[in-house]
Order: C-alpha cells, then structure tokens, then sequence
C-alpha cells in the first residue's frame, strides 16, 4: 500500500516501515520546503529505478527517504505507475490530485510487452519516448510521428533507418527537410553516430545536384524542400522517405504536394513534424495522402472537407470543421501516429539547448571580412587589446546581425534580399512554436526594431524592452508578455536584468549574441526561476564563419571573452588567407 499523509504521522509511519512491515510506501508532505513530496518506503529496487526516473527528486540519506518534486509530470507519472496501491490521506488528496493528468499519460508507461530489439551505436542515450516513437515506426512502416520540437526526432528517424538497413529492408533513402535541419542536424547525427550508413546532401545549384546523384551514390540522399523539382528528371529511386517538418505540405495545392505526390508512399514512408496542422485540421489530408495514398482521410480532399465539414463566412466561401468532425479527424490521425509534448518526456532536460548555424548572404560576408580585415590590421598595430577588443568588435557583430550603424549614426541595411536570421525567426514562430511564449535577446537597438518590425509584418504581436523604454513602458511590455496579450516579446539583455521574472516563457531565441557574461546568465535566470512549470527551449541563432560561433563557445564556458575575441579575429583572419 502506498499511503500519502500528512508531515505530522510521517516519522511514525518512517519508524513502522523500518521495522520491516512490507508492501507500504508512505508520501507525505515536507514541511521544510512546500515544493516536494517526501517519500520512504523499506527498500525496492524497481520502486527506487523509478524514482530515479523522475526529475527533481533528492534522496535524504538521514531518513533513508525521497523527495519528490512535485510536478504535474512526476505525480503523473507516480500515480499511473502505482495507482491501485496509493492510499491518499484527505488532509493531502485535493493538492495531490490536482497534479495528475491520467489522460495525458496513460500511453506514456512502457508496457512489459515493449521491446526495444535495436543495438544503439556507440554515444547515443535514448529516452522512454523515443524508444517507443522507434517501434511505432518500425512497426507501422508509414507512420506519423507528431512529437514536439526538442524531443529528439531526428536522432529517431536515423536509428530507424540503421535497423532497416541492417536488417536488409531498404536500399535508398530520402530525407526531405529545410536546409538548416538538413545540414546541422541530419547531417551531423548521421556522420557522427552512424558511419555505416553513407550519406550526402542535394545541394547546390542544378548541375551540382546532378553530379552528386549520378556519380556519387549514396544510401542517403538529403534534400531541401525547396529542391524538390530535381526528380521530375530525374529518376525516384526510393523505398524509404522521411518527410522533415512535413507541414510544409499541408497545403495540397502547393507544388511541393504535386511533385511528391507523383511518387509516394513508398515501402517506408514517415512525416515527421512539430506542429502538423497549425491552422485547421483539414490540413492533414496533404500529409497522411502522402503517407498512405489516401487509405485513412480518403483519397479526394473535397470529399474529405465535405465529410468532416461545414461552410460559413459571406456567400459560404469559408469552411470550418465542425465539432464532430474535428473529433473523428483526430482519432483517425492518433491511428496512424504517435505525439509526445515535451512536457509528457519527463527523462529530458528542463532546458533544452539547440544552436543554429545561419548561413549569411553575400553581401553580408563581403561587409563582414571587410570589417574583419580592418580590426585584423589594428590588432597587429597594437590599436586593438583584450582591454578594448569587444567594443571595438561590437560592429562584427551589428553585421552579423543584418543592420550596423554607419559613422552618421545612421542605420544602415547590410544583407540583400532576405536576412536569413529573421528568416529562421519565421519558422520559429511560425511552424515550430506558433502560440508560444517566445522571448528573443538581440542586443543592438537596430536589430531589435529591426525584428520587431519584421514579426509584426507576420501578424504576431510584440513588445519591446531596451535602454530608450521608460520604466512604464518596460513594466507595460512585460505585464502584456506575461498576460499573453502579446506571444514575443523582444528584449535587451542587459535591460531585463534583476527583478524581473519571465517564467511563462516557452521558448528563448538569441538572435545575437552578448560578450558580458554577467548579463548573458542574468538574462537566461529571467526564465529558469521559481515558478517555471514546463520545460522551455533556448535557440540559439549564430552567422556561420563568423565571431558568434566563438562568443558562444565562450558564454556557455564561461571563458575570458576578451582574450577569446582577440583570438578568433587573428586565427579566421588567417584562415581567409590561407
């Protein structure tokens, strides 16, 4: 029996448990700190695997007991593992029970039936939920997996493809994604995990794509999605397909849809997405038609809208989907897909960090080496030193960013046509998080209304705060961040310093970075404080080949910045003249 009781009987009950009475864990309150349970119960081997389980728990080696953190993941988790054994004391039921979420997780347990028949290469650690989101795959062979961003997709969809090349069921595979994801994150995990398996990239311009397809064979192709009209001439030789962020065919009318319609399912065919249907559930059809052919939402999307449908707006022109039809399309789609929240993963990280690499324009690069170049020179005339080195690189940095002040105090534009920063902001707030809390960090004052101006083009709301904001205006932009009036709220770091508390926070994007490594921890406490209750993401936007990437490296090891940026100066001075 585990009983949960008041702090009041718990040393009697921790006394009784001692002197070896069996099948009872008591969980009481811990008057010390209002945040945990306390747990003791005479030793169990499994119970104490799951404790360790769970996150936040400590174990108190004077009374041989646990704390437990109380969280709507841990106590969910608890009471679907052991609730036909839990005897709540009343004193404590109305707190406890408003902790679980039996329905959230009650397929999130792993039955004794899962087995899990892989051997993981060498440096990967898997999680609970990616161990069953694989054999989900495996089983179903075209499947959806909907699990959110964070959760380690990727690492997933490349385990799959190892055992299905070992066990022979495949010979050429396709990974279609967005070029950062394909190149930062297939790329990497593949040739860092998985040497087994050849690999290489569509890429470039046509005839380079051309050349690698036909001269360069390989077991896995990744492409872009906006590369995708390479196979109308060009021969579809696959029998395994991973759709990366498959919302980008959510819309059947898109040539995306078209082409890849021509050609799949396959043998093995998976989407794999975030956010699959951020506006309506209609936009399903596109991506399970391309799953399955059309066998679970129909094979015509008229007849599918029709079906689960209604119209309404002037002269009918707009269609909704009713109640009923909302329902019936997500138990359809739950058939044939598997979907963890980040908040359900309890094993992974109440942070989760992610670095992007930002591949800047043209014209971006020529002003940034220009400028390099120059501070290259002073270094060498002793007119730059560790001293002075991050003021003096603050320009690197403005370009990097998309804007920089010209000796006018004028805000000057230094990319071409698309600044690939707010670019990646857009899928940001777009398609991964769309109607999440974000909060972006850009240290220079063109930058942020250069963001702000940009986001607000997409129809999101925002708020700002930085030097020129009055303190009624800061107070202002944070209370309509933290009410949800408004979804991004664009800061300087070092404007959001003590004091001030961000915890509705989902996401955290750094758009540029800052070289004080005071103010760079200062900020990231504004979100990671008491009274956080979800797990949050931390993005970080960095221009590849550039000073960002040290600055970084150098904030996340806390190293002397100063010294750090006068060595990334001289040695990428060096290597553009190697």
């Amino acid at each position: 029996m585990i009983i949960i009781s008041k702090e009041k009987i718990y040393q009697k009950r921790i006394n009784t448990i001692k002197k070896g009475i069996k099948n009872r864990m008591d969980i009481s309150a811990y008057s010390k700190d209002n945040k945990y349970y306390n747990i003791a119960f005479k030793f169990d081997r499994s119970i104490v695997d799951f404790i360790k389980s769970l996150s936040g728990r400590k174990f108190l080696a004077d009374t041989k007991s646990w704390l437990l953190f109380k969280s709507h993941d841990n106590i969910s988790l608890l009471y679907a593992k052991y609730k036909d054994i839990i005897n709540i004391d009343p004193a404590v039921k109305e707190e406890f029970m408003s902790f679980v979420n039996e329905e959230t997780l009650k397929d999130y347990i792993p039955s004794e039936k899962f087995e899990f028949n892989y051997k993981l290469p060498a440096g990967i650690e898997t999680y609970r939920h990616q161990v069953m989101t694989f054999n989900a795959m495996i089983k179903h062979k075209r499947f959806a997996v909907f699990n959110d961003m964070g959760t380690g997709k990727t690492i997933v969809g490349a385990m799959v493809i190892d055992y299905l090349y070992r066990q022979k069921e495949i010979n050429n595979v396709l990974i279609v994604s967005p070029v950062n994801v394909m190149r930062l994150a297939w790329m990497d995990t593949i040739r860092t995990y998985f040497k087994n398996l050849s690999v290489s990239m569509l890429y470039g311009n046509y005839s380079e794509r051309h050349d690698i397809f036909v001269n360069y064979p390989t077991l896995i192709h990744l492409i872009n999605w906006d590369y995708l009209g390479f196979f109308n001439n060009h021969g579809f030789i696959y029998d395994c397909v991973i759709l990366d962020e498959s919302a980008q065919v959510r819309n059947f009318n898109t040539q995306r849809f078209k082409i890849l319609s021509k050609f799949l399912p396959v043998k093995y065919t998976y989407i794999l997405s975030g956010l699959p249907a951020p506006n309506s559930p209609f936009e399903y059809w596109s991506q399970f038609k391309l799953i399955d052919g059309g066998e679970l939402l129909g094979d015509n999307f008229y007849s599918f809208r029709a079906r689960y449908g209604y119209k309404s707006g002037y002269m009918g022109k707009i269609w909704n989907a009713s109640t009923t039809g909302v329902k019936k399309i997500e138990e359809l789609v739950k058939s044939k897909s598997i979907r963890f929240t980040i908040d359900q993963c309890v094993d992974l990280p109440a942070n989760i960090e992610a670095t992007r690499s930002i591949k800047l324009d043209k014209l971006q690069y020529r002003n940034y080496n220009e400028m390099l170049e120059n501070f290259y020179i002073e270094i060498q005339n002793g007119s730059i030193e560790a001293s002075n080195a991050a003021v003096k690189t603050i320009k690197l940095q403005q370009i990097a960013g998309g804007w920089i002040y010209d000796e006018d105090k004028k805000v000057c534009r230094v990319f071409d046509k698309e600044n690939a920063k707010l670019e990646e902001l857009k899928t940001i707030l777009k398609e991964e998080f769309n109607g999440k809390q974000v909060l972006i960090f850009a240290y220079f004052k063109p930058h942020i209304l250069g963001i702000r101006a940009f986001i607000e083009s997409l129809g999101i709301k925002t708020a700002v705060v930085f030097g020129e904001n009055t303190p009624i205006q800061t107070n202002e932009a944070i209370k309509n961040f933290r009410s949800g009036i408004v979804s991004v709220l664009i800061g300087n770091p070092a404007s959001m310093g003590h004091g001030i508390t961000l915890t509705e926070t989902h996401v955290v994007v750094w758009f540029t970075p800052i070289w004080n490594l005071e103010i760079f921890e200062q900020a990231r406490q504004r979100v990671h404080r008491i009274g956080l209750k979800h797990k949050t993401y931390e993005i970080f936007l960095q221009a590849e080949d550039t000073i960002e990437e040290d600055i970084y490296i150098a904030l996340k090891e806390k190293k002397s910045l100063a010294k750090v940026i006068l060595d990334s100066i001289e040695n990428r001075t060096k290597k553009k003249g190697d």
